[in-house]
């Protein structure tokens, strides 16, 4: 039981940090209490594919452009943005609550728990790699609406 809080980093932070990689890390606190997690540095990979890259370079940049703008625009960004994600959850696993799933190198909020579990999964593909993530977790007595 964490009971005073600390630090999570990714692996090899502040250096970039491999492909391929999947830890998993699960914080937990007595039953009453929270979270509050806090990012002090967020720079995960986040790019568009080769293909979309191709097509620029041969100067195809309607064909792209009509990729992009057509009613299949969620389909082509699932099947076509490559990236690593930090998923966190509210509670022990990847089958709680969403709390937030994120990429690239944005400021990102602060996340309460509503519960005293969360569930952290760091997945990275087998392209660009970022510094990576740090961030800091404090148990909270405080109950927070979503």
């Amino acid at each position: 039981h964490c009971l005073v809080g600390g630090k999570i980093t990714s692996p090899g932070y502040p250096n970039h940090y491999d492909n391929f990689l999947n830890p998993l890390w699960v914080l937990e606190v007595p039953p009453g209490k929270t979270f509050k997690i806090r990012f002090l540095h967020f720079d995960l990979d986040f790019h568009m594919s080769l293909y979309a890259g191709k097509m620029l370079n041969k100067g195809n940049l309607n064909t792209l452009a009509t990729v992009l703008l057509s009613t299949d625009l969620l389909t082509y960004i699932y099947y076509h943005l490559s990236h690593d994600t930090l998923t966190l959850y509210d509670g022990d696993s990847g089958a709680s609550p969403l709390l937030g799933k994120h990429c690239g190198s944005s400021i990102l909020p602060v996340y309460y728990s509503q519960t005293n579990m969360v569930f952290l999964h760091f997945q990275t593909d087998g392209s660009v790699t970022g510094t990576g993530f740090e961030l800091e977790y404090k148990p909270s007595s405080k109950m927070h609406s979503i």
